[in-house]
């Protein structure tokens, strides 16, 4: 094991994240030290971080996590129910050669598997199922765009469990309506970004808890740089800096031996990579979003917000269909020009806007702009 760095040593090593090396110091059990103003909420945090959850036993995925489909385009984590998603997230750690090459337990990646579905809401599309497909997206692209044949294990092992982590104890709410709910949290993190930095620092309580012993594992000086790797892949996640991001790949690419912007990209376009995914994919996950929205909107119209969004299947379809014309569709582009590779993720987002322009056409001139349309039923979700 290496021996511990000096104090100057330690501080180097997490000096890019100021934030990030003022909660992992303060942590010693798995939890910083309660502040005056958001004690309710570190309990809470407290007690998920010490519930204990048998790893079940009774799942066979054996076949999808031995083969090719798990890190294929067209996987459909939906159809998986939330035990099996806990052993093909593990089979991702295996298949991406992580576990060995950084000295790290299985049982250990078991627990943090364990911890992160503690932490998932039962919201509609933020859910435990979402951060595994992200997770499962991430290892997909890093494959199919050739990134991962030059990229370190450390890296690897940061992308996957950013993927993992980056929608930490996400309340299913946006940004606003989350910041009038919350001033304690808001008193806490403040500046931008603020709902990503909330995942990071529920990460960091997570991977710096006594019983993972990730710390002695990875080596003080590493443990630190994997900290401050996932902190910055989850960051990269925040859509109020996404036209930002996209500027900076299109000006500056991704160099060959940067490989934090490298960790970045994949989590970014895993997290929008519904997308890209075969149709009947596709459509189950922007059920799931609207969904979310539909709720969130609920919400405010109860605290006297806004007019209530569109509700019919017109309505629907026209918020997925916006997102992939305005956001994603250009971002794809741009992120095959970057990495050839991944010109495949072109096509399905092509193949999937002509569908559901397609769809919002035939519900138009079905039922017209002022009738209501049946709205089909969700998809199952086990």
């Amino acid at each position: 094991m290496p021996r511990d760095p000096t104090p100057a040593q330690r501080k180097k090593a997490i000096a890019p994240k100021s934030w990030l090396r003022k909660f992992s110091l303060q942590v010693e059990d798995g939890c910083p030290a309660p502040q005056s103003h958001d004690r309710r909420r570190r309990s809470s945090i407290r007690l998920r971080l010490h519930a204990t959850t048998s790893w079940p036993m009774h799942c066979d995925v054996s076949s999808i996590v031995g083969g090719d489909h798990l890190l294929s385009l067209d996987f459909d984590t939906l159809s998986f129910s939330s035990d099996e998603l806990l052993h093909i997230a593990l089979g991702l750690f295996k298949r991406l050669n992580v576990l060995e090459a950084m000295n790290v337990k299985e049982v250990t990646i078991m627990t943090l598997l364990l911890r992160i579905r503690q932490f998932m809401h039962n919201n509609s599309y933020h859910n435990w199922h979402h951060v595994v497909d992200v997770a499962q997206a991430a290892c997909c692209f890093g494959a199919l765009s050739g990134i991962f044949n030059s990229m370190p294990a450390e890296h690897r092992f940061a992308l996957l469990v950013g993927a993992l982590c980056h929608d930490l104890d996400h309340p299913g709410l946006n940004l606003k309506e989350f910041c009038d709910s919350n001033e304690s949290v808001v008193a806490l993190f403040g500046g931008s970004s603020l709902l990503e930095r909330r995942h990071s620092f529920v990460a960091v309580q997570i991977l710096s808890s006594q019983d993972l012993d990730l710390r002695n594992q990875l080596g003080n000086q590493q443990y630190f740089d994997f900290l401050d790797a996932v902190s910055s892949s989850i960051l990269a996640t925040d859509m109020e800096k996404h036209a930002e991001f996209q500027r900076s790949m299109s000006t500056s690419g991704l160099a060959e031996d940067d490989f934090r912007k490298q960790t970045a990209f994949l989590l970014k376009c895993a997290d929008l990579s519904n997308v890209t995914r075969p149709e009947f994919i596709a459509k189950k996950w922007g059920w799931l979003i609207t969904e979310e929205i539909f709720r969130q909107d609920d919400a405010e119209k109860t605290c006297g917000g806004k007019a209530p969004l569109e509700r019919r299947l017109l309505g629907r379809v026209a918020l997925i269909r916006g997102f992939t014309e305005s956001v994603a569709q250009s971002f794809f582009q741009c992120a095959a020009a970057v990495t050839p590779g991944l010109t495949p993720l072109v096509g399905g987002v092509a193949r999937n806007l002509i569908s559901w322009r397609a769809t919002e056409e035939e519900v138009f001139e079905r039922d017209g702009p002022s009738l209501h349309s049946a709205l089909p039923q969700p998809p199952a979700v086990h």
